[in-house]
């Protein structure tokens, strides 16, 4: 059942309605103080522990807040903790919270509000990584929460230290959080027209001080290239510039523009459960099949690199090793097909993409590409919603994916781990006990030499069984006007509270 609802969860577009008041503190005359943006995608949740897109993590990590917030190099600084401490066995973690801060109605943040987001986080399936390890959390006092580890873990204070905060009181009054939301952070929910636009405005009794930035809006639209137009007209003020147009938006030379590194993976997903996915020999002869270069070319306008593991090893720790890959050789993928029965080729069931996205420009070369060494197939585009739950549930033979996890070769328990098929992002479905046991040992290693070297054995079976076949590590391009003062981060979303105009 618990998967069924998370199923059902993804699959629902909300109506967001305002939680509490908003508060603008903008008087005639000042100095600008609104941000306009544009998303492809409609808004799903405001459910701070059930975010599975990027869309909605944009909203939610303006107004929820964690413990600690994980800086791009992945030490920890402070937001509702002010510290932790760890007993000498390494399983006791006792976080000492800050004082005097207030929930956007008005509540006071206490343990009481921590024990319960812990707990509730504990309870979702996307979560698995971060809360997995949690034996026990319980309250010391008001402002402190003392949480016990299964097992010492190098990543224990990071995962617990990142979850969203929330008001335990309001979400026991309202039931849930998927239309309505109370958090601490600096900007508060103020209204959405559905599958339109959605306004955040300043919390302005936030305890860092109001932010610069006193309204957000976002407007959706239907395509990347109908929100260009806008921007190039002045509507929008910031704007991820869709790859085919940023040779000609920098050459234009009237905005700000930067290309950020993502630590995001595309990738060619396979469940594993369907033949003949559960051939490892046509899984690497997939992934010999890409030509990789080609496909950073022209799936995405050349603003990505070539990926032959999952992981960056620029930006992933554990993946920076020399790893067994399947670089692009047709001769190869053949001869692969031959030995597992297919010495003519195959037909293969469709590749599942997202419609409407770059997605389908993976789609579209893959398909390509295997037609190139003896493999038929064609694309089937799927909207967003239908399309997650379809993948995470099973129902589909081959797709596109990308994903954006932690840096940490651990993180990606969740799309390996056998325990994450249906409940979290395993859609290959794959289930080996070796690497399970791995990701625990990797996980409870303290020693980074060490943790390294059981990531270098963990991820070399993952590359031998060709597990996804990962196409490429984006590129953000990113415009933004030039009296815009952007921050940007690659580990969490944008924090527009660290945003303002020039005078």
């Amino acid at each position: 059942m618990k998967k069924l609802l998370f199923v059902l969860f993804l699959s629902s577009l909300i109506l967001l309605v305002p939680s509490c008041n908003r508060q603008t503190g903008t008087t005639a005359g000042a100095a600008r103080t609104d941000l306009n943006m544009a998303v492809t995608e409609a808004f799903t949740t405001l459910d701070p522990h059930y975010i599975t897109r990027i869309v909605d993590s944009l909203i939610v990590n303006q107004i929820y807040e964690s413990l600690f917030l994980v800086e791009d190099d992945q030490s920890l600084t402070p937001q509702l903790a002010e510290r932790f401490t760890v007993s000498a066995d390494g399983l006791v973690y006792t976080f000492h919270l800050r004082r005097g801060v207030t929930f956007c109605n008005g509540d006071q943040f206490t343990a009481d509000d921590a024990v319960f987001s812990l707990e509730r986080a504990i309870e979702s399936p996307v979560l698995f990584a971060q809360t997995e390890l949690i034996e026990s959390v319980r309250k010391i006092d008001d402002y402190t929460v003392e949480v016990r580890a299964r097992s010492v873990s190098a990543l224990f204070a990071t995962y617990v230290g990142s979850l969203a905060m929330v008001n335990h009181r309001f979400v026991q009054s309202v039931g849930d959080l998927l239309e309505v939301a109370c958090g601490t952070g600096a900007y508060v929910f103020d209204s959405q027209r559905r599958n339109i636009s959605i306004t955040l405005a300043a919390n302005e009794n936030h305890w860092r001080g109001a932010p610069p930035i006193k309204t957000l809006n976002w407007t959706v639209y239907g395509n990347a290239a109908a929100a260009l137009i806008s921007f190039e007209s002045g509507e929008l003020d910031i704007i991820g510039v869709p790859s085919a147009n940023w040779d000609t938006i920098v050459a234009q030379n009237q905005w700000t523009t930067e290309l950020y590194p993502m630590n995001h993976t595309t990738y060619i997903m396979m469940n594993h459960e369907i033949p003949p996915f559960n051939d490892v020999r046509v899984r690497q002869a997939i992934s010999h099949a890409i030509n990789r270069d080609d496909m950073v070319i022209l799936a995405f306008d050349g603003l990505a690199s070539p990926a032959l593991t999952m992981g960056n090893p620029e930006l992933v720790f554990g993946y920076a090793q020399n790893f067994t890959s399947f670089d692009y050789n047709p001769q190869r993928a053949r001869q692969l097909l031959a030995e597992a029965g297919y010495p003519s080729g195959l037909e293969l069931p469709p590749i599942l993409t997202l419609g409407g996205s770059y997605f389908e420009n993976v789609a579209v070369v893959l398909q390509d590409a295997l037609r190139n060494v003896g493999i038929t197939t064609r694309v089937e585009l799927r909207e967003s919603a239908t399309y997650v739950g379809s993948v995470l549930m099973g129902d589909y033979a081959i797709g596109v994916m990308g994903v954006q996890l932690f840096p940490d070769a651990d993180a990606h328990r969740v799309i390996y781990h056998s325990n994450a098929i249906n409940s979290s992002l395993n859609a290959a479905r794959y289930r080996n006990p070796v690497v399970d046991e791995l990701f625990e040992v990797g996980l409870a290693t303290i020693d980074v030499p060490a943790r390294l070297r059981v990531y270098a054995e963990l991820i070399e079976i993952l590359q031998r069984d060709a597990v996804y076949a990962p196409v490429f590590f984006r590129l953000v391009p990113m415009a933004h006007d030039r009296n815009l003062n952007y921050v940007h981060r690659s580990t969490a979303s944008v924090l527009y509270r660290e945003n303002s105009w020039r005078n």
